[in-house]
């Protein structure tokens, strides 16, 4: 079965996850509304057209920054959009309760534009319209591979159905005191390699497993 949940267990209900996915479900919902011409007026003015800032386009048609943070909400296709948001709503809520709703947000917008930014100056010439949230999904998932390195994944039943209430437990371990997250039958292995994004560097300041203060 394919993995729905994490073994890191949370206080809080991940509000800012939640309204994220469906800012992008709505968006894309919008985006097959449109007729096809209009569609491709619609991507040229809000998703990423490099050259449009740094090649030939930004002489005839600049844009502003704004696509630089629009086009984090758009996507491709039911595939793009399926696969990015059942990423964010696996790996998102353990980052969420962790840094708070406020920094949450801002974690995440920063690595969507970050990752804009650094397409458009690798291929500054481009003027095929890039989209998608993958970028901030990959900070995000840096985040969590430095927060929880020993996390496992879970494609079962939720033993109590509100595992994000429980705070984390810590257990003794040959003497030492740990607050590894519980691990729990059927799961999967995650990402152990720690900050592998740039953008993930910036949640290095919040390694302990311990509850911070909800922003």
């Amino acid at each position: 079965m394919f993995p729905y949940h994490d073994s890191v267990a949370r206080r809080y209900p991940p509000v800012i996850v939640w309204a994220v996915i469906g800012m992008n479900v709505l968006a894309f919902l919008y985006q097959i509304s449109l007729p096809p011409r209009v569609l491709d007026r619609f991507l040229f003015e809000f998703a990423l057209v490099p050259s449009r800032f740094f090649g030939e386009l930004s002489l005839v048609a600049p844009s502003d920054w704004t696509p630089f943070l629009t086009n984090i909400f758009l996507h491709g296709g039911w595939l793009h959009l399926i696969l990015n948001m059942w990423t964010l709503w696996i790996f998102g809520p353990a980052v969420e309760d962790r840094l708070g709703p406020s920094r949450f947000t801002l974690f995440y917008l920063f690595c969507g534009v970050a990752a804009g930014l650094a397409h458009a100056l690798a291929n500054p010439h481009s003027v095929v319209p890039a989209l998608g949230a993958s970028g901030a999904i990959a900070g995000v998932i840096g985040c969590y591979a430095r927060m929880f390195p020993a996390a496992t994944g879970q494609s079962g039943e939720t033993p109590n159905g509100s595992e994000w209430r429980q705070p984390m437990k810590a257990k003794q371990t040959q003497g030492s005191q740990t607050n590894d997250p519980p691990t729990i039958e059927r799961s999967f292995s995650v990402i152990r390699t720690g900050c592998f994004s740039p953008a993930s560097a910036i949640c290095c300041f919040k390694t302990s497993h311990e509850g911070s203060r909800r922003s």
